[in-house]
C-alpha cells in the first residue's frame, strides 16, 4: 500500500508541471516576445511575393502573443500587437475585440483608433446604428471614450480643486471664485457618477463575432428559424442581453436582436481586470 502511494506521488510530481504549465521567466517571455516581432516583420515582408507564406508567419505572430497572454502578461501594447497580427491573418473579429480590450488600456490612442477603424472597414456585414442615440453620444463621448484610468485622474484633480477653493473661499472672499467652485462641483460629480456607474447600475458587455456565415436565429436552438435571411461574418459588433450555457442573446448597433452560439463570437469585457504588466509586452 505505501509502495502504491509513492507510486502516485512520484507520477503527480512527473506529470503536475505539464499539466499545469509553468510560469516563463522574463528571458523567456522576453525571447517569445522576440518570435512574435520576427513573425509579424516576416508577414509584412511576405505580403506582396507570397500571401499564403505571410499569413502562416501572422498566424505565427497570433500565436506567440498568445503564449505571453496565457502566462498573464495583459497591457496595452501586447493586446495592440496581438489585434494588428489577427488582422493581418485575416482574423477580422478576433482583431476588432481584442482592439477593444485595449481600450480601457491605451484610452484615446492615434494608433489604437485609426487601426480599430481599419479593422472596421474590412467587416463584409456592415451593420449601422439607427441614430437615435447619436446625440446622447456626443454628449456623453468622454463616458465611453476615456479610459476609467484619464477619468479617475481627472476627478481626483476635479475634487481636489473643489475643495481647494473652498478652503480659499473659507479664509476670504475672492471674486470670481463661486464659478470655479460650480464648475469643479459638476466636473466631480459627473466623473465620480460615470466611474461608479459601472458599478452601481451594471454595463451589458459588448462583443463581436469572430466566425463567418453565423446564422442569427430566433432562439436559443438550432430548431429555430433564421432571424435574418442572410447569415452575418466575423467582426460585426453587438451588446449581450443575455448568456446562456450555448448561446448568446445579442443586439446588433441597429436595434435588431437575436440568438447565436457562443463559439461563434467573443465576449469583451466592460471593465479593467486584474492583470500582471510586464516590459515583455511592451510594442
Amino acid at each position: 500500500m505505501k509502495a502504491r502511494c509513492v507510486l502516485v506521488l512520484l507520477l503527480f510530481a512527473t506529470c503536475a508541471p505539464a499539466a499545469f504549465g509553468d510560469a516563463l521567466t522574463a528571458p523567456q517571455r522576453d525571447a517569445v516576445l522576440i518570435e512574435a516581432h520576427d513573425a509579424y516583420a516576416l508577414g509584412l515582408q511576405l505580403r506582396s511575393a507570397d500571401a499564403g507564406a505571410a499569413k502562416q508567419a501572422f498566424l505565427r505572430a497570433v500565436d506567440r502573443f498568445r503564449v505571453l497572454e496565457d502566462d498573464g502578461v495583459i497591457n496595452g501594447p501586447l493586446l495592440y500587437d496581438l489585434g494588428n497580427a489577427q488582422v493581418q491573418a485575416g482574423r477580422i473579429g478576433a482583431g476588432i475585440a481584442t482592439y477593444l480590450r485595449a481600450e480601457p488600456f491605451m484610452g484615446s490612442d492615434a494608433r489604437l483608433t485609426e487601426n480599430l477603424a481599419y479593422a472596421r472597414s474590412l467587416v463584409r456585414t456592415q451593420v449601422r446604428a439607427d441614430g437615435s442615440d447619436a446625440v446622447l453620444d456626443r454628449l456623453l463621448f468622454w463616458h465611453t471614450a476615456w479610459s476609467p484610468r484619464t477619468r479617475l485622474v481627472l476627478f481626483a484633480l476635479a475634487w481636489c480643486a473643489l475643495w481647494g477653493v473652498l478652503a480659499v473661499r473659507c479664509w476670504r472672499p475672492v471674486p470670481g471664485l463661486r464659478t470655479t467652485t460650480s464648475l469643479a462641483c459638476i466636473l466631480a460629480v459627473a466623473l465620480g457618477v460615470s466611474l461608479l456607474w459601472p458599478v452601481v447600475i451594471g454595463e451589458s458587455a459588448r462583443g463581436v463575432l469572430v466566425l463567418d456565415d453565423v446564422i442569427v436565429r430566433k432562439g436559443d436552438d438550432e430548431a429555430f428559424a433564421p432571424r435574418f435571411e442572410e447569415p452575418i461574418h466575423q467582426g460585426v459588433e453587438f451588446r449581450v442581453l443575455e448568456t446562456r450555457p450555448q448561446w448568446l442573446h445579442i443586439e446588433f448597433p441597429d436595434g435588431q436582436d437575436g440568438w447565436v452560439p457562443r463559439d461563434a463570437a467573443q465576449v469583451v469585457g466592460t471593465t479593467i481586470g486584474s492583470s500582471r504588466a510586464s516590459n515583455s509586452a511592451s510594442a
